[in-house]
């Protein structure tokens, strides 16, 4: 298991496994918030109320449209990059305004979305933050700065020698896929 211990250090570490991605990733969301990375102009408009005015604003943003670009770049090398999200129910404003941003992914192309209502994931053994893998060959477990909504401070990146705990996150996806609904159902 390699560890990163600063945001720019994981942020490379991702960066890295999405470019040596050949067939698919996958990301699990489990918190509920992620205020930390995501206070936009976006988020501001749609906290006020102006929903229309936020999906405009996230246009206007490098950091969403950099990952819109990002995954449709991946799309066209073959990989297709899937997204589950926990969430829970009734659902915050902020993760009203989360999903709205996970629609314009799916409507561009760039991601598949789904969710998972913590009622359906119930009983099992999620991890305490989010994780990506990559071809079932790497798995990075994103590490969050205490006391924060989201700040991404680190991460591990784990593969197959790491054993069980590897196996485990493979398991925790397909069970989550299987019993999560796609977004655009929501």
């Amino acid at each position: 298991m390699r560890t990163y211990d600063t945001k720019e250090s994981a942020g490379t570490a991702f960066n890295r496994m999405l470019d040596m991605a050949k067939h698919s990733v996958f990301k699990l969301g489990v918190h509920q918030n992620y205020e930390g990375e995501d206070s936009s102009a976006s988020w501001g408009a749609w906290r006020s109320g102006a929903h229309e005015d936020s999906i405009w604003l996230m246009y206007q943003e490098p950091r969403y449209t950099d990952w819109i670009e990002r995954c449709i770049g991946l799309r066209n090398r073959g990989v297709k990059f899937t997204r589950a999200q926990i969430v829970d129910v009734p659902l915050s404003d902020y993760t009203q305004w989360m999903l709205s941003v996970f629609r314009e992914y799916e409507t561009m192309g760039a991601e598949k979305v789904v969710t998972a209502t913590t009622e359906q994931v119930r009983g099992l053994a999620l991890p305490p933050n989010d994780f990506v893998i990559a071809d079932d060959a790497l798995v990075l477990q994103w590490d969050y700065a205490s006391g924060t909504q989201g700040e991404v401070s680190g991460a591990r990146l784990m593969e197959p020698a790491d054993g069980p705990q590897f196996a485990a996150y493979l398991v925790l996806r397909d069970t989550v896929l299987s019993v999560a609904s796609p977004l655009t159902r929501q």
